[in-house]
């Protein structure tokens, strides 16, 4: 696929951002609080038309929606945001697929754990 995606934001606004975030790193003054929001995969999937069992089931899939996701946080979010790292996501069960949890993909939510292997102190000694 050779989609071209466009970001609908000028060069000079993402500058005037990321200014203010330097800025107020350096604590130095600001024309006001930088705002950088916490928006992730829950919030913006259903609003760029992805399903959670697309995005979790084929990896060029979740780059493209983290693209997309990007670009509607840019777009529509009135923040401080420049980027937000574009990386494989794993959600909170990075680990535990290494440590032999079984990992469940529902077609309509994040991926989760379904249930460990430690049980009991004999388990955790194995």
């Amino acid at each position: 696929m050779s989609e071209v995606i466009t970001i609908g934001i000028t060069s000079d606004e993402l500058s005037r951002r990321a200014e203010r975030v330097a800025r107020a790193r350096s604590f130095q003054p600001v024309d006001r609080v930088p705002v950088l929001p916490g928006l992730y995969v829950r919030y913006w999937l259903p609003r760029i038309g992805v399903s959670f069992g697309e995005y979790f089931s084929d990896p060029e899939a979740m780059l493209r929606a983290q693209i997309h996701g990007q670009k509607w946080l840019l777009e529509n979010v009135e923040s401080d945001l420049v980027f937000n790292p574009i990386a494989p996501d794993f959600q909170n069960v990075r680990e535990a697929g290494s440590l032999g949890c079984e990992i469940v993909a529902p077609a309509d939510d994040l991926i989760w754990v379904h249930e460990g292997w430690v049980r009991t102190e004999a388990d955790l000694r194995e």
